[in-house]
Order: C-alpha cells, then sequence, then structure tokens
C-alpha cells in the first residue's frame, strides 16, 4: 500500500564508504576507534586517518585531519584512551610525584627505587646531551712577580717558573 502511494520514488545515491572521507564519530565507538588509532600513531592525526582510510588523496587525509583534531567527541574519546593508559596529565603529575618521594627517601629499604628515581629525574631534568666547552686558558696579570716574592730563589727551579 505505501508503494501506490508513494509511487516509484528512487533511492538516493550515495558514496561507497571506501571513498567517503567522512567518519561518524559521533557514534561512541567510532570515536573511540579513532581515538586509539590516534594514540597508536603518536597522536598524528594525519597519520592516524591514512591508517583509517588508505585511499584518500592527500588533500583528503589533511582535511579529515583537521576535522578529527577539532572533534570534540574524538577529544574526549582521547583523553579516555590517554587515561586507561596512564598517560593523561594527573597520571604523569603521579608519577613524577612518586618519583620525587623516592628520591627523597632515607629509608634503607627504598635505596634501589631511590637511584631508580634519581636516575630518571636526572634524565628528565638533565637530558643525556651534555656539553663541556674546552676551558679557556685564564692569564692572571702580575702572578709572576707575587709568585717571585713568595717563593723567591726557589720559584725559578719550580715548576711554576719559566726555566724549564
Amino acid at each position: 500500500m505505501a508503494e501506490e502511494v508513494a509511487g516509484n520514488v528512487p533511492r538516493a545515491a550515495r558514496k561507497a564508504a571506501s571513498t567517503s572521507t567522512y567518519l561518524r564519530t559521533n557514534r561512541p565507538k567510532v570515536a573511540e576507534f579513532v581515538a586509539g588509532v590516534a594514540v597508536k600513531n603518536n597522536l598524528d592525526m594525519e597519520r592516524a586517518v591514512e591508517e583509517l582510510k588508505p585511499e584518500l588523496s592527500p588533500s583528503q587525509v589533511a582535511a579529515t585531519a583537521q576535522k578529527l583534531e577539532n572533534d570534540p567527541k574524538v577529544t574526549a574519546a582521547i583523553q579516555k584512551t590517554l587515561q586507561k593508559r596512564g598517560l593523561d596529565e594527573k597520571s604523569k603529575e603521579h608519577f613524577v610525584d612518586l618519583l620525587w618521594r623516592y628520591a627523597e627517601s632515607e629509608a634503607s629499604a627504598d635505596e634501589k627505587r631511590q637511584l631508580a628515581a634519581l636516575r630518571i629525574l636526572g634524565k628528565a631534568f638533565v637530558g643525556e646531551n651534555i656539553s663541556v666547552d674546552q676551558p679557556e686558558e685564564l692569564r692572571i696579570t702580575g702572578i709572576e712577580e707575587g709568585l717571585k716574592q713568595m717563593l723567591g730563589d726557589d720559584y725559578e727551579k719550580s715548576a711554576w717558573g719559566r726555566s724549564n
């Protein structure tokens, strides 16, 4: 009966899912999946989009990545995923607090933890690329006369003297 009333209505043409740039992030499962792929790709959204939809052109990848970065549902899902893995800001602060607690501990039972905490904190604050410049020679004017007065005749025989 509905067909008689409406007649023969043609179905709307849809893009194939493989060519569409649209991701239905309003669905929680999709947003969580996109967030998981983004976290796996170190929050590089373009690489995440390339993994999610490898058939897209570079310009479509960039546009889709920007849409996903600004999508509040994806952002919330990323925060939730990071929190599960202990990588959110609150977890980071807790970890640093623990490190400082162990580093400042004076209990002998915590010695191994203290050494490990100090090593981690040292790498975090100092880094591994410590460069030491070659020290320049320090010339002190008038030192020759002062040494001659202090040492007298022994100055010429000492390692300080210029007689060697």
